[in-house]
């Protein structure tokens, strides 16, 4: 029995090694057949050398496989004939017997050669603004250097601006008629009502202008104005500059402060209940402006003829917001009045909601709520009934500014106002789209805020508008039927008029007939 059981171990011995070099034979054939494959050749223009290959994942495969087979070239060699009849391949088949002794290497990137083709250019001093848009500059002009054309890449419409810093190289007639030039072209109507551009900007525009604040809280401290609380925007409080310019002193933090907006007053007058005054000093200041002289409803562009600027309807007028932010539960009901976050008016359900606060939990109760300090979709309208038409606005945009508050903003361009802004030519499809109520005040005008999903559905149906930030120290031009909406970023001071163009009338009117309504 032990013999037998002896020649039975040994038989199984060998058919085991043989099993396992017909397995090794199989495995190099294959590594082999992978080597044959020509590897791909980058072979264009831009390559420094038309054989390099190019380094991927399939090459870098064929490397390894290849570095393994030329390791075992000796075995192929031995056993290729007893191979080629355990497959069935053919004897013609030549299998490379060539020892690879250098690494397959990727070419280097030809940076040069890229950046010899393709030129860009250095950096311009619009790099603080929406960089990286088309910029153009309309070569018809004679400033046609200093004025910028924008193609906003979503929306596809056009903004036209300038930098303050290049104006102010120009100085006297040349300053004036390069404000005219600029203006002109901002409000450019190829077809009846329908303007060219959608925006117009001049960026750093009012550096030379006083803060707004700091005028009326150094010069009229006790003018009264109105306010609302930041949790009951409907509630309307009446209190003195100074104290709501205190308030803004205390509260402000990082660009915002925690206090109600400070509503409209007019800068020419007051009318029946209507808050401000006539001050003739920050309307001199403005009138310094080159921009301003011209588009001011008494300026030299203006289709009306005043005696005084106290007979304008059309303002300026001036209000400040102090930006969207998160307001805490406990900073609500701190104190009365549109104090820190805006409290509710005392004494009001007051019996009412203490039995309320102790019968409900406090996980009912909100611990924080957003304020959104958004202006929806309106347009700029004067007149009144069948009198009421379209007309352009200018703008006066300064952050709010604490010099004593540590962390102060020190960006001199800070983003204070987020503006969308719809072609004229689109007009009548926005306004329908949209359900505006034309005869209704700008802030009722729509009840919709217009956000990414809603403008990229106008987009598809061919509505074309400009998305962009305004920022510190902007002035902006609208012209007339540009359907916008504003949401404040940071809290800012604003100024902001109707002007009736002599290009939107046939004839000038001998007094005003309008009523400035935002």
């Amino acid at each position: 029995f032990r013999p037998t059981y002896f020649c039975l171990s040994v038989l199984v011995c060998l058919y085991c090694c043989k099993f396992r070099s017909c397995n090794t034979m199989e495995n190099n054939l294959t590594t082999e057949s992978v080597i044959k494959i020509k590897p791909y050749r980058d072979e264009s223009p831009c390559s420094p050398t038309p054989t390099a290959t190019t380094c991927n994942d399939d090459t870098l495969n064929i490397v390894n496989h290849t570095q393994y087979a030329s390791s075992s070239n000796e075995t192929v060699d031995d056993n290729k004939t007893e191979l080629n009849s355990l497959l069935g391949v053919e004897e013609s088949l030549e299998l490379p017997t060539k020892k690879l002794k250098k690494r397959i290497r990727c070419p280097q990137p030809v940076s040069n050669e890229i950046n010899s083709l393709y030129k860009v250019a250095p950096p311009s001093p619009l790099s603080y603004r929406l960089y990286g848009l088309p910029i153009r500059h309309p070569n018809h002009l004679k400033y046609a250097n200093l004025i910028y054309v924008e193609t906003m890449c979503n929306g596809g419409a056009e903004v036209v601006s300038c930098i303050s810093d290049e104006v102010n190289s120009l100085v006297g007639e040349q300053l004036t008629e390069f404000a005219r030039e600029f203006i002109q072209f901002v409000f450019l109507e190829k077809q009846e009502a329908v303007a060219e551009h959608v925006l117009g900007i001049v960026r750093g525009g009012c550096q030379a202008i006083p803060d707004f604040l700091e005028y009326f809280a150094k010069h009229h401290p006790s003018m009264n104005v109105t306010t609302s609380p930041m949790s009951n925007p409907k509630e309307v409080q009446t209190v003195k500059f100074s104290k709501f310019h205190e308030e803004i002193r205390e509260t402000y933090r990082s660009g915002i402060y925690r206090y109600g907006p400070l509503l409209n007053i007019s800068l020419v007058g007051r009318v029946r209940e209507e808050a401000g005054g006539y001050f003739p000093e920050l309307l001199d200041a403005l009138e310094e402006s080159p921009f301003l002289r011209e588009t001011l409803p008494w300026g030299a562009m203006s289709s009306v003829v005043m005696g005084t600027r106290e007979e304008s309807n059309d303002g300026p007028i001036l209000w400040v917001r102090p930006g969207e932010q998160v307001v805490s539960s406990a900073e609500i009901g701190g104190r009365a009045g549109a104090g820190r976050g805006g409290g509710r008016s005392p004494g009001k359900h007051n019996a009412r909601g203490q039995l309320r606060r102790l019968y409900s939990a406090r996980s009912n109760q909100p611990r924080e709520f957003v304020f959104e300090d958004r202006t929806k979709p309106h347009a700029d309208h004067v007149g009144h009934g069948l009198d009421r038409r379209t007309t352009a606005a200018v703008g006066l945009l300064k952050g709010v500014a604490v010099p004593q508050v540590a962390d102060l903003p020190t960006a001199p361009y800070r983003e204070v106002k987020e503006a969308i802004l719809f072609h004229a030519k689109d007009f009548p499809r926005v306004v329908s789209r949209l359900q505006l109520d034309l005869y209704e005040p700008p802030m009722s005008q729509c009840a919709d805020w217009l956000d990414e999903g809603k403008l990229n559905q106008l987009e598809a149906e061919g509505v074309s508008y400009a998305r962009l930030r305004l920022h510190h120290n902007d002035m902006y031009f609208i012209p007339r039927n540009v359907v916008h909406q504003f949401r404040t970023v940071s809290a800012c001071t604003s100024i902001a008029w109707h002007v009736r163009l002599k290009q939107y009338y046939s004839d000038t009117f001998g007094e005003t007939d309008g009523d400035l309504t935002s």
